[in-house]
């Protein structure tokens, strides 16, 4: 009986339409007395409203409630009848809840208005339009378990609309997000061979075979992609840097692109792909190569290599970092380009620990280009090594008051700490503090900024240094009173409970004799410090802290087995650390960079990667471990 009215209803309803159109009935809009046609005020507020709707009727179906997001997404279409929300997600809601009837009737009775409405064009990708609707009808008699019904709906629909290709987009789509993948696949290749589109819908097959695991696959149509646009190349090494980092899918990814570049050697494009996929892998030699490839092709004068020699050399890979800066040079590129790769093969011979021959070259650098401005990088470079390795304060202490009156290219805050730390090195504290003050002084009225922060914690170090602990006290809460997230801030929570172990007073004077003498690179006397001070304490976060110290100090002294012993140590007694994870991690960078255990290392990060799954070292670790992995095959 409701089937019979449903019907005759609409033949009603049609038999109408074909009336008004005979006649053409012209279409008025009603408006009360008084009122004229509505505004763009009353406009935007109807549109607000609808937008409150649909975001409450979201929320409902994100938290899995399609019986409470029902009703109000008919709301929705009550107001607005071709938002293009509003239809189809009430018939998701239905399909959800298993009332296929209903939303059977639901679609044919829009099917039909949408028919009657013949001022409103519509393209097939509409969700409101007839054949949108079609699809869902499709889609419900899937829901039911009647393929074959379904399949016979969107045939006749795509017929009726002919297959073009937002119609057999919008159709693929349906597929895709029904999982019927084989299906969406053939209909693609099919649509692909019809009008000679080989590129046809590439991004959306490549993520459908992605779902499938089919990687070969995908990375053949993500290659296609690439070539649609100057950009494509982007999204497509975007994609494929979402793969599994896993060594089998990477071979086979590794496989598809080392052809295409076999295929097309010179295609930029694909070579910066292949470059992007290579980094992501931790294959660096091949990431170097391709991405020289691609510049000279693009003619990119030396700008990629330059890039990716300075990415080299903050992964502290020196020796492919220092190839690619050659390379650059190699080139005679822009004066600018070449004064950049300049200064990186001096951090090159830094990162070498060759501090007199990086020396050489800063110097013979600012002798060369006097008028470049790099020259202030270049000065404040060698006030480092002077300061740092050469133990020459006060000729670091010259240049950087030079530059902190005069410098354009290096950070001003950084010249500023620096001029302090050599002003504590020669013992005047009250000149350190001074010039600390100066950088906080930088942030203005805002509360301290990170290097801000930085300095204050110097000004309470060096305050503890001389037992002024009332200003080391105000120091370190003007750093715990702002902004939790600077990296000063946990250090200034460790150096607060360290002055407030007043019962343990010769372990905190160790301690602050460790902290002094790793200040001044005095790593050896800063190891012993702070293993007595560890020793004193025996237990707590400070002996963790102590502990922890000693093991950088060792380091930082050359005495890698022994740092790596302590760190051991932390590891065995401190089990329920919150800093075990940061132990482990540094254990395992020593072994890989300073030991050069490679596999030992990568055995360790592979454990910490398991053991440690919320890390903040997570992704270094991850990232070590990827290196690592194509460094050992």
């Amino acid at each position: 009986m409701i089937k019979t009215i449903l019907s005759l209803t609409l033949l009603l309803s049609l038999s109408l339409a074909a009336n008004a159109q005979t006649t053409q009935i012209p279409i008025q809009i009603q408006t009360q007395p008084g009122q004229g046609t509505p505004g763009k005020s009353s406009i935007k507020k109807q549109a607000s409203e609808e937008s409150i709707i649909a975001e409450r009727a979201r929320r409902a179906e994100s938290l899995g409630d399609y019986a409470r997001a029902l009703p109000i997404w008919r709301e929705l279409v009550t107001r607005s009848p071709w938002h293009p929300e509003g239809i189809p997600s009430v018939a998701r809601c239905m399909i959800v809840l298993k009332q296929y009837d209903q939303a059977e009737a639901f679609l044919n009775e829009w099917i039909a208005k949408r028919n009657l409405v013949q001022d409103r064009v519509s393209s097939p990708a509409d969700p409101t339009s007839a054949y949108s609707m079609k699809l869902a009808l499709g889609q419900v008699a899937l829901a039911r378990g009647d393929d074959p019904k379904a399949w016979s709906i969107w045939n006749a629909a795509l017929a009726e609309v002919g297959t073009s290709d937002e119609a057999v987009r919008t159709l693929v789509f349906l597929l895709l997000q029904n999982r019927l993948w084989d299906d969406g696949t053939k209909m693609i290749r099919d649509f692909r061979k019809e009008s000679k589109q080989p590129s046809f819908m590439a991004l959306e097959l490549a993520s459908s075979l992605r779902g499938q695991m089919n990687w070969t696959a995908a990375t053949e149509e993500l290659l296609i992609y690439s070539a649609t646009s100057p950009s494509g190349w982007q999204l497509a090494l975007n994609y494929l840097n979402q793969f599994p980092d896993d060594s089998s899918v990477n071979e086979k990814v590794a496989a598809i692109l080392q052809k295409a570049v076999k295929r097309e050697k010179k295609n930029a494009d694909l070579w910066r792909i292949v470059a992007g996929f290579a980094h992501k892998t931790g294959d660096l030699e091949n990431y170097l190569n391709a991405t020289i490839t691609a510049d000279s092709l693009s003619a990119g004068g030396g700008i990629q290599v330059l890039a990716a020699a300075e990415q080299l050399l903050n992964e502290k890979e020196v020796d492919n970092a220092r190839r690619g800066f050659q390379t650059i040079l190699r080139w005679k590129p822009a004066a600018d380009l070449a004064a950049r790769a300049e200064l990186g093969l001096g951090r090159c011979l830094e990162n070498l620990g060759q501090w007199d021959l990086a020396k050489q070259a800063y110097e013979n650098f600012i002798v060369q280009h006097p008028t470049f401005k790099q020259v202030h990088e270049a000065r404040f470079r060698i006030a480092e090594i002077l300061l740092n390795h050469d133990r020459n304060v006060a000729g670091a202490l010259e240049l950087f008051e030079e530059l902190w009156i005069k410098g354009l290219v290096v950070s001003r805050a950084q010249v500023g700490l620096r001029r302090g730390d050599c002003r504590a090195w020669q013992g005047d504290y009250d000149a350190a503090v001074s010039a600390w003050f100066d950088v906080v002084k930088l942030d203005g009225t805002r509360e301290p900024g990170e290097e801000g922060s930085q300095a204050l914690l110097r000004i309470a170090r060096a305050n503890i240094w001389r037992d002024s602990t009332n200003r080391a006290y105000e120091a370190l809460d003007s750093i715990t009173g702002g902004n939790p997230v600077n990296t000063s801030f946990n250090d200034a929570v460790l150096y607060t409970a360290l002055l407030e172990e007043g019962g343990l007073h010769r372990a905190v004077r160790a301690f602050a004799e460790g902290d002094f003498a790793e200040f001044r690179r005095e790593d050896s006397l800063a190891a012993v410090r702070f293993d007595e001070a560890a020793t004193l304490l025996k237990s707590g976060k400070l002996a963790e802290w102590a502990r922890y110290s000693q093991a950088i100090a060792l380091r930082n002294a050359g005495q890698f087995a022994a740092a790596v012993s302590v760190l051991d140590t932390f590891i065995t007694l401190y089990t329920e650390s919150v800093d075990l994870d940061r132990a482990k991690y540094l254990r395992a960078i020593i072994r890989t960079e300073d030991l050069h255990d490679d596999a030992g290392a990568l055995a360790e990060l592979k454990e910490f990667l398991i053991q440690h799954p919320r890390s903040i070292y997570l992704e270094q670790a991850r990232r070590k471990a990827r290196i690592l992995t194509a460094r050992v095959s």
